[in-house]
């Protein structure tokens, strides 16, 4: 795949393309409707009884991220079911410097669009409530995408550099509930009891000999300067996620208390609590977890790579499984659904 990107970049006749609009991105879409998904679209998935798979770009203007799901396309005033999955699947992977952003038209603003329940009370604590911080910023972000009279274009790049992991939608949701009654209504969040969180964390990093030298090369700077913060950012994003499984259960029995020393009886306690009656917990799957050194070693070599041989995906499918039911955390969770952890 890797080759034929790059055949097609250097022939001559798709040269106006890469000249225009196009760019390399939208070369990489076409071929991937050529070998994989055959012009299908979004519409074509809409009565498949499946899990629901979400690709994400980053707005290259502002950092936000843009999923392709229907709400987030809302935003754009655009109709998800007539976009490609092969755009979807480009514009995900389109690593800056490497690959082109792929461009879509923005309408926001123009079709009565109806923000979700929870923005308007995010809105009242705008400039006040430091535990609404993540909803309020998310609200920003919305606002920005509403704007097509100056922004009529929206350039999106690779989603992992917004959010590598995928993890900050499910924050903000908790922040959501928290902010707004009305929102944990139109959920239905009430007949939530568990969620599980399962974060598969794909990183590698190879062993440098940098500080054996007095100057690394501007390469190994630019390459750390990019890496470096995604990866303290999704550490970050996978540390919170775990301190909200606290949060939640410490929020909700101070609330008890609280209501319990006004003189509520248990009952009307429990009845006035806000936040909901539910257990959360989170997986952290990664190479880091691997016990041995020279096997850990191993897999933090592999490069991200649309091609690898048939060996390191016997063993990456070996790992990850092997991984998860090593998880103290997932064999918890699996005792408290009625099962045996697997062996």
């Amino acid at each position: 795949m890797q080759g034929a990107l790059t055949r097609r970049a250097l022939n001559p006749f798709n040269w106006p393309k890469l000249m225009g609009s196009a760019g390399r991105s939208e070369l990489a879409a076409d071929y991937y409707d050529k070998i994989l998904f055959e012009d299908a679209t979004f519409g074509d998935l809409l009565d498949k009884q499946t899990p629901i798979a979400v690709a994400t770009g980053t707005d290259l203007s502002t950092g936000s991220r843009l999923a392709f799901i229907q709400s987030d396309f809302d935003l754009l005033c655009s109709d998800l079911s007539k976009v490609r999955l092969s755009r979807a699947a480009a514009a995900s992977s389109a690593v800056p410097g490497v690959l082109s952003p792929v461009t879509l038209n923005n309408y926001g603003g123009t079709c009565g669009y109806q923000y979700p329940s929870w923005v308007g009370d995010a809105a009242k604590l705008r400039c006040s409530a430091r535990s609404a911080g993540r909803t309020v910023q998310r609200y920003r972000e919305m606002e920005a995408f509403q704007n097509s009279k100056d922004r009529p274009f929206i350039h999106l790049v690779d989603g992992g550099v917004a959010d590598n992991l995928g993890l900050r939608p499910v924050l903000e949701m908790f922040e959501e509930f928290a902010v707004s009654e009305q929102f944990r209504e139109d959920v239905g969040l009430g007949v939530i009891r568990k969620i599980v969180v399962i974060v598969v964390n794909a990183r590698s990093a190879k062993t440098h000999d940098w500080d054996r030298h007095e100057s690394p090369s501007w390469f190994a700077t630019l390459q750390q300067a990019t890496s470096v913060p995604i990866g303290r950012y999704s550490f970050e994003s996978v540390e919170s996620m775990k301190d909200r499984q606290a949060f939640l259960s410490v929020r909700r029995e101070l609330q008890i208390a609280r209501a319990r020393l006004a003189g509520a009886t248990e009952a009307e306690a429990e009845a006035s609590v806000t936040v909901p009656k539910l257990s959360l917990t989170t997986l952290d799957v990664s190479f880091d977890a691997i016990p041995d050194p020279e096997e850990r070693a191993y897999f933090m070599r592999l490069p991200t790579s649309f091609v690898l041989p048939a060996e390191d995906v016997d063993r990456l499918r070996e790992v990850a499984g092997r991984l998860m039911r090593d998880s103290p955390a997932f064999q918890s969770v699996v005792r408290e659904f009625g099962g045996l952890p697997a062996k």
